[in-house]
């Protein structure tokens, strides 16, 4: 050690003095960032679960309606074609009218064979039964015009059912339905907070069930004869839209 001249002595020392500042700053910044709080918060590992329902009222404006032909013949081709050929004047009919085609869809379609039977006897094959349907979508003010011109010219093997009025833009009324709903959920959630001694936290989780809430049923005019030509006069009125909401709330 005797040859280590002095300048070098002071350099080991000040090396020394440099890697325990850096030290020291590592450590006291790890111990201040474990120190600091959470902004958000302690999670909260108790919860509630509360349900709210929200609703506005609309006024329908569509019309959603099925046709649907049924015909029999010993063979499949002649019931086939009899069956489209029945529906395809009634959907030419509709298209007349003003209905646009796009607003016409197939949704179903059944081909089955038919029997005569007799107690005591196998089945006899008699023939085949077809059936054809499509859903059409109308303006509320032209679904009356639109039903009694498709039945006009059309068979007693046309029927027209399934009748349903519907909210063609259900955005802004479900925004309302859906705020009401929440409201309803916080308001009941911090009843119970409130009760227990306890602040209600934040919302965790927020569960919207589905469902087509903008069609509402007519069951007054679920099915009509075809073959009457019976004019139909649909009454909108205002329907309930509901939004229901579960949703998990921080107890604090």
């Amino acid at each position: 050690m005797s040859g280590i001249s002095s300048s070098m002595r002071g350099a080991v020392v000040t090396l020394a003095v440099v890697v325990g500042l850096a030290l020291a700053y590592v450590v006291g910044t790890s111990s201040a960032q474990a120190d600091e709080p959470d902004p958000a918060g302690p999670a909260s590992s108790e919860t509630i679960t509360i349900r709210g329902s929200g609703s506005t009222s609309v006024v329908p404006d569509e019309v959603h309606f099925d046709l649907s032909v049924t015909t029999r013949a010993e063979g499949l081709d002649d019931a086939l074609s009899r069956s489209s050929a029945e529906l395809s004047t009634a959907v030419d009919a509709l298209v007349d009218q003003g209905v646009a085609r796009e607003d016409v869809r197939t949704t179903g379609a059944q081909m089955r064979p038919t029997y005569r039977r007799v107690k005591g006897q196998a089945p006899e094959p008699t023939g085949y039964s077809v059936t054809q349907s499509v859903r059409v979508e109308v303006a509320l003010e032209d679904a009356g015009d639109a039903i009694t011109a498709a039945t006009k010219d059309a068979g007693r093997a046309l029927r027209v059912g399934g009748i349903r009025l519907a909210v063609s833009d259900e955005t802004r009324a479900t925004k309302e339905a859906r705020d009401e709903a929440m409201a309803d959920s916080r308001a009941t959630a911090e009843q119970y907070a409130k009760a227990s001694g306890r602040r209600l936290g934040r919302a965790t989780k927020i569960v919207e069930p589905g469902g087509d809430r903008g069609v509402f049923e007519a069951q007054s005019l679920s099915s009509a004869d075809a073959s009457t030509g019976r004019a139909f006069a649909l009454y909108a009125g205002e329907q309930d839209l509901t939004v229901q909401v579960e949703v998990v709330w921080e107890l604090l």
